[in-house]
């Protein structure tokens, strides 16, 4: 997703009314990810600004920034957020509180790995967190707080949970297929 606006506005789909305009953003917006158990929305721009909202009323819960002021995509696992920036940095927030959990981050060079570079996160479990950005993509586990397997394949232009842990990856006109890891650590 993305967009120009910087604000959001949220309708009710039966009657079809604008119920809230919600402004928190002072860029523009480049990702949602929604909780409908919880009925929150949290969603990113530009400038790494993560807002927690509640859609029962519109209230924004809380916010925070990406130190490095990077676009970040987000996806859920049961009690955590997660945040991937263009750093490769895989951020990982406690859903409930907002507290910064843990960052991890792989070795880039971002002159070899352009800002502007399409970027996916997948979650796969409450432990499997799979990330693509350029032509890597990258295995991790939450509980480890580690760096399973990188797999290279070319541009990568899409990634997408399959049912058995795995991943379909999209590239160029092919779509790979890449199963979870098997690691055993000690």
């Amino acid at each position: 997703m993305k967009t120009h606006s910087q604000r959001l506005k949220i309708w009710e789909t039966v009657s079809g009314c604008l119920l809230y305009t919600l402004h928190a953003h002072n860029a523009p917006l480049t990702c949602l990810a929604i909780d409908e158990k919880a009925n929150m929305l949290y969603s990113s721009c530009e400038e790494g600004i993560v807002c927690w909202w509640q859609l029962s009323n519109g209230e924004l819960v809380r916010s925070t920034e990406d130190p490095f002021g990077y676009a970040v995509e987000l996806a859920m696992t049961k009690e955590n957020l997660l945040g991937l920036g263009a750093d490769r940095q895989l951020s990982v927030w406690n859903r409930e509180s907002g507290q910064l959990i843990t960052r991890m981050a792989l070795e880039t060079n971002l002159a070899e790995s352009p800002l502007l570079e399409r970027r996916f996160i997948v979650s796969l479990s409450d432990q499997i967190v799979v990330t693509a950005q350029g032509n890597m993509v990258s295995f991790w586990d939450l509980g480890y707080k580690a760096l399973i397997k990188e797999v290279a394949i070319g541009a990568i232009d899409g990634l997408s949970a399959a049912p058995d842990r795995s991943v379909f990856v999209i590239s160029a006109n092919n779509i790979y297929k890449i199963s979870v890891p098997v690691v055993r650590l000690k």
